[in-house]
């Protein structure tokens, strides 16, 4: 006679830590995935953007019959997304640190142990750099965008 060993079901403070575990796993993806796809896409188009006019320019430069200061302004504008863009990263990374303290100390709370940290204040940092970071990479596009228009402002007027 075989005998199965009973299953222990599990207790309601560890289906609440397991879900905080894997809310904080679905965290990390996405810290991955933005990382991945948004950095690339604005730090890509704007490097190509600068690269582009800049060869342009260098072509027309000897010519000294056109008004540079809309690709400049163009240029200004390309470096603006790539600096928010990558302030944007920082701000990401502290608000998805704080979100792991945070979902850390409700785990500790949750099994009777003191946090670490005040919860409250983690609330608050995450609530901060995830509008921060909304803010930049909206200010990213917004930058990214300008230029690209200014560009083709310039060519029209050059070509």
């Amino acid at each position: 006679m075989t005998l199965t060993p009973k299953v222990k079901p599990k207790s309601d403070i560890e289906e609440y830590c397991e879900k905080y575990e894997k809310h904080k796993e679905v965290i990390n993806a996405n810290i991955k995935y933005s990382i991945d796809r948004f950095d690339i896409l604005i730090i890509s188009l704007s490097s190509g953007g600068l690269v582009f006019s800049l060869s342009f320019v260098k072509e027309l430069l000897p010519l000294k019959i056109f008004d540079f200061s809309l690709i400049k302004l163009s240029w200004v504008f390309l470096i603006a997304a790539i600096v928010s863009n990558l302030f944007s990263q920082v701000s990401s990374y502290y608000a998805n640190d704080f979100e792991i303290k945070r979902c850390n100390n409700l785990i500790r709370i949750k099994k009777g142990k003191t946090e670490r940290g005040k919860l409250k204040n983690q609330v608050r940092f995450v609530s901060i750099f995830n509008k921060t970071t909304l803010i930049l990479n909206g200010g990213s596009i917004v930058f990214l965008v300008t230029a690209i228009i200014l560009l083709v402002i310039f060519m029209n007027i050059t070509i």
